[in-house]
């Protein structure tokens, strides 16, 4: 019975990504309709899923929770960095990887997809915490994570645009925050038109996923066992020292240690393909990660989750 309660949810989670393959397979989804669909989660659903969930009653205990778990993400950053280091030259791939492969391997899609699994999976006050991960993840993503994949790429440029953290989701998460900090509840109306928009998230997002994964051509992965490689320590390694992290070295409560695990079990977001574009590193490269961390997940995820609940 503890089996199927975990596995029904996924089931559910993952079915929802069919219609989107197959739409894609029939040529019935291009480039433009799924960009409509990713904006709008990310600039109306995403906001009012963190707003709706972060409207919890103020406590020191879930607040110093909170504290944590932006901390936890932090040291993953600088985990996964150092093991990016020895594994990068391990499979022998160019030094000037190594800040691509850091990228590949934190920058989880903790907000798109990460978020409303989280809700579904361990419900609205796991969305508290999953936000403060994310927010944290924001300013990394901007800060360090532009180095990173700056030091990949051919140019010299290193300055960070910090203006680029100003974001649809940072004002959702700063919304949120002020009404927990000050015991806010907004009114019956307003909750009941955010609560409608957070019921959206999972399809939406499961749809663009699906499409994305419609969209690949697994024949120009043959062969390219460093992208596999990659792919199974972001898999594997990430979600494992987070678990580390949680668990025994910040001792998280177990909502949290939960959600931090397998948030940081979600495949490679987007953005690696799209910042490896933008500052001229192995965008290619990126984007096999993403799309197979995508395909991966789906058995990876179900494992993980399974082990932590029992």
């Amino acid at each position: 019975m503890a089996v199927y309660t975990v596995l029904k949810p996924l089931f559910i989670i993952f079915a929802l990504a069919v219609p989107g393959v197959a739409f894609k397979k029939l040529n019935m989804a291009d480039e433009h309709q799924l960009k409509l669909m990713s904006g709008f989660m990310l600039k109306v659903i995403l906001p009012a899923i963190i707003i709706y969930s972060m409207q919890t009653e103020f406590s020191r205990e879930v607040l110093e929770s909170g504290i944590k778990v932006f901390l936890a993400v932090f040291l993953l950053f600088g985990c996964l960095f150092l093991f990016s280091v020895f594994f990068t030259r391990g499979i022998g791939l160019k030094k000037s990887y190594t800040g691509l492969v850091a990228f590949i391997m934190f920058f989880a899609n903790t907000g798109g997809i990460g978020i409303p699994v989280m809700n579904m999976l361990f419900g609205s006050e796991a969305v508290f915490y999953a936000s403060a991960a994310e927010m944290a993840t924001d300013v990394l993503i901007f800060t360090a994570g532009v180095l990173l994949m700056k030091s990949s790429g051919e140019g010299n440029d290193r300055r960070v645009d910090i203006k680029a953290l100003i974001s649809p989701g940072t004002f959702g998460i700063v919304i949120g925050l002020v009404l927990f900090l000050t015991d806010t509840r907004l009114p019956e109306a307003v909750n009941g038109v955010l609560e409608k928009l957070s019921g959206a998230s999972l399809p939406v997002t499961m749809f663009v996923i699906g499409a994305q994964i419609g969209g690949i051509e697994l024949k120009t992965l043959r062969g390219d066992w460093r992208i596999i490689a990659v792919t199974a320590a972001k898999l594997i390694a990430a979600p494992a020292v987070m678990y580390v992290i949680a668990f025994f070295i910040l001792k998280c409560d177990t909502i949290p240690a939960k959600v931090l695990t397998v948030l940081y079990a979600m495949p490679t977001g987007g953005a690696a393909a799209i910042f490896a574009q933008e500052y001229r590193a192995d965008s290619v490269f990126a984007a096999k990660a993403v799309f197979l961390t995508d395909i991966f997940c789906l058995v990876t995820l179900p494992v993980l989750v399974l082990m932590i609940q029992v």
